[in-house]
């Protein structure tokens, strides 16, 4: 005979038992004592928090022979019938198997009959929010005026799929996930009865892990106990869960804030490569990165789950880290974990994160970065006093920070060779200053040098625009002086084979569409 699993044997028998959600607790119980009870209720909420166990306990509680200040004494035949799950007066639906009208249908038909043998006829639908709208049609009336031995307990994940004339039939109590404190605290009680072996270190992450919800906190403790003969370590749970090693969390948060791209990559491969959850890993790093910034803003009233050396380490991060960068790296870091599950491989989005970070510099590097530039500008301008006359812009615009080692060419055939020659230089020398204009002269071609003027011919109308524009151009004519060295102006033009291509594909769809085309 199979045994039964930790979570269904610590399935809480009363109210008491029932870990946090103290406000729905208190209400219920003082209904009950007053013996004003609702016909129909709603529980919402996360899952593994306590909603199906709670409509079990008032089950029992309204047709409990000897209640005990709202309890139900477990001990009474109505209790038992109930608890063992062979009570007639109880039936248990499941809305995401069960979501037809038909159903319902059946279930109207049950509520008519009086219960087997207690006071209340107790209707529990879970995930009530699956139902088809038919089949909330026709609960409708039902739940509005069901006959007064039928109770109603709609349990949902997902409340704001439930019509509203589904609401405002029911008294609606919110669960909310259960803290990480009292998580810890339930578990320890059961390793304790269980006769598990478990540092308060290795729960605490189980309990984090868990994301507030019981239910998994107690499975993954049955898993990883099953696993290391009820020796729990923090070694089998990570090995289990896919979860990283707290030093490699800082190591990698601490590399994409201060933009040290190689060893965070090279420290993702590894992880990966060890068996950790690529979305696991990402949500640690966030997770990691938001306590920095309630470090940052004072509020240590969340780290009850980090020991007194993890959160000295944390304040000494926060200490050299700009609130600013911080939100850059959660923003980044939340959009990748968006598209790991459509990625191939699925950690490309994290290593993309890692390179735009690094292209968006720290506040405290972009400071020192500022006042470099500035010395050069100003040491440009005592050496060179015409760029005195020039717009700030276009002064920045020079700054491309290095000096041409090809030799002058002599003359303009010359010159245009050496530029084709070094095209791909050009474009290098625009990266960091630029990727979009990189992207659009990979499709461009320095055709000739014509009147004093470099020609770049483009294949797409759209590139040629946007280098054409005067900031671009002067960015662009600058980059080619501090390759070449020597300046020369550049004109864009549309090729004419990719002209007439674009023209035709315009032609065809003013015709199909029966518009026209305007210059």
């Amino acid at each position: 005979m199979a045994s039964i699993s930790l979570y269904r044997k610590w399935r809480p028998r009363n109210f008491k038992e029932v870990v946090g959600q103290n406000h729905i607790k208190t209400t219920l119980i003082n209904a009950i004592k007053s013996n004003r009870i609702s016909h129909a209720y709603l529980f919402t909420g996360p899952r593994g928090i306590g909603k199906t166990s709670i409509a079990r306990i008032l089950a029992k509680a309204v047709n409990c022979s000897n209640p005990k200040d709202g309890e139900p004494c477990n001990k009474c035949e109505h209790c038992e019938d109930i608890s063992s799950g062979s009570s007639l007066d109880l039936i248990e639906i499941d809305a995401a198997s069960n979501r037809g009208i038909d159903e319902i249908r059946e279930l109207r038909e049950k509520i008519k009959f009086t219960p087997h043998n207690n006071k209340f006829k107790v209707f529990i639908i879970d995930e009530v929010h699956m139902l088809t709208k038919e089949a909330f049609n026709a609960l409708l009336k039902t739940l509005e005026e069901p006959p007064p031995h039928a109770i109603f307990a709609l349990a949902t994940t997902e409340a704001h799929k439930v019509p509203s004339t589904v609401l405002s039939r029911c008294q609606r109590f919110n669960f909310s996930k259960i803290s990480t404190p009292q998580l810890v605290c339930h578990l320890e009680k059961i390793t304790k009865e269980e006769k598990i072996k478990a540092s308060e270190d290795t729960l605490r992450m189980i309990a984090s892990y868990s994301e507030g919800s019981a239910r998994d906190a107690i499975s993954i403790l049955d898993q990883v106990s099953s696993f290391g003969n009820k020796n729990v370590t923090e070694e089998f749970v990570r090995d289990i869960l896919g979860v990283a090693n707290i030093k490699i969390i800082e190591n990698l948060l601490e590399n994409l804030i201060f933009s040290k791209t190689e060893n965070f990559l090279t420290e993702v491969n590894e992880a990966i490569e060890e068996g950790i959850d690529v979305g696991i890993l990402i949500d640690n790093i966030i997770e990691r990165a938001r306590d920095l910034l309630f470090v940052k803003v004072g509020n240590l009233e969340n780290f009850v789950k980090y020991s007194e050396e993890e959160l000295g380490k944390i304040k000494e991060t926060a200490e050299k880290t700009e609130v600013t960068r911080l939100i850059e790296v959660i923003e980044k870091l939340s959009s990748a974990k968006q598209k790991v599950k459509f990625s191939t491989p699925n950690h490309l989005p994290l290593e993309l994160a890692a390179w735009e970070l690094e292209e968006s510099e720290p506040e405290e590097e972009k400071r020192q970065d500022s006042k470099d530039s500035k010395e050069d500008v100003e040491e440009k301008t005592i050496n060179n006093p015409r760029d005195q006359d020039q717009p700030k812009g276009k002064q920045k615009s020079h700054d491309m920070n290095s000096r041409s080692s090809i030799k002058k060419p002599k003359d303009k055939k010359e010159l245009f060779q050496t530029i084709k020659e070094n095209w791909e230089s050009i474009l290098k020398k625009l990266k960091p200053y630029n990727h979009s204009l990189v992207v659009c002269l990979k499709s461009a071609h320095p055709e000739r040098i014509e009147n004093g003027y470099l020609l770049l011919g483009f294949d797409y109308s759209f590139h040629k625009d946007k280098i054409q524009s005067t900031g671009n151009k002067r960015i662009v004519e600058d980059a080619v002086k501090d390759i070449i060295g020597e300046f020369i102006p550049i004109r864009c033009f549309l090729n004419p084979k990719k002209k007439t291509k674009e023209s035709s594909i315009l032609e065809d769809a003013a015709k199909i569409l029966g518009g026209e085309i305007i210059e």
